[in-house]
């Protein structure tokens, strides 16, 4: 019979459910019960699998006054617990959005489905002999340490982010540099711009995002582009300065597509 279950939902592909269920030994073994358990719940369609949860039976906890105060609090601690990690798992989608989390156990890195199929009780972490009073504050003791190195982490990380906008700042729109000033000599090489009766020199500033975009579609923006011109003279904060090259009767179209040597700037599809 089972006496209570408690559903336990993790983030597995966002697609996975998996319920913990609790239940009385009374005369039965555990194998046995086990077995009632997978014939019930699959011929039920409740699951398509079931594993031992290996957890200890039998806890110290002091009185019985003790236990019914542990079982108030446990919702408190595992909305407390359950926060950190949704913390720790923002912070981590923000720098990567594509990252996968895993659970480390004894060194050994696990998918958390594995973990979750494989669960032992660490009796070396932490003891069945130990109050369970002193387990739960050590547990919490633990999650509140890395909570505090997630928030300095996400500090240091604004911190970064601060510095480089306001870098940004002081270096201006791009746009409104004077070309002097960022192709240098030091970044331009000869043969880099070309300018004649018949073929001219353009300027593009290309977020560094747009980059792809702009090497498979620059050869198309416009009628008289040179093909396989384009070239990177210089990346500034995630932007980079690129020139292509456009031919046909310059003079007579009053020198390229805005004129000779301006400055153009490519915003991607």
């Amino acid at each position: 019979q089972v006496e209570s279950s408690r559903q336990l939902r993790l983030s597995v592909c966002q697609v996975m459910v998996y319920w913990l269920l609790a239940c009385s030994k009374k005369d039965e073994s555990v194998d046995s019960i086990l077995t009632i358990l997978k014939s019930r719940v699959r011929n039920g369609g409740l699951c398509e699998e079931v594993h031992p949860f290996d957890v200890p039976d039998k806890l110290r906890f002091g009185s019985f006054d003790n236990l019914i105060g542990y079982a108030d609090e446990l919702a408190k601690w595992d909305q407390q617990v359950e926060g950190v990690l949704r913390r720790i798992e923002r912070v981590v989608s923000e720098l990567s959005p594509d990252a996968d989390f895993y659970v480390f156990v004894k060194g050994k890195q696990q998918t958390v489905e594995h973990f979750t199929r494989t669960f032992k009780w660490d009796d070396a972490k932490w003891p069945r002999t130990r109050q369970l009073g002193d387990n739960i504050q050590l547990l919490l003791n633990q999650v509140q340490k890395y909570d505090e190195d997630i928030k300095q982490k996400s500090l240091s990380l604004q911190d970064a982010r601060n510095q480089v906008n306001t870098l940004s700042k002081k270096e201006g729109s791009l746009m409104n540099q004077d070309l002097v000033d960022v192709l240098t000599p030091t970044v331009v090489k000869q043969g880099d711009f070309v300018h004649s009766a018949h073929v001219t020199t353009l300027v593009v500033i290309v977020p560094g995002d747009c980059e792809k975009d702009w090497l498979e579609r620059y050869e198309r923006l416009e009628q008289y582009v040179v093909p396989k011109s384009a070239k990177k003279i210089r990346a500034v904060h995630r932007q980079g300065w690129h020139r292509c090259l456009e031919g046909g009767n310059v003079s007579k179209r009053g020198g390229g597509i805005q004129g000779c040597m301006q400055i153009h700037t490519f915003r991607g599809a």
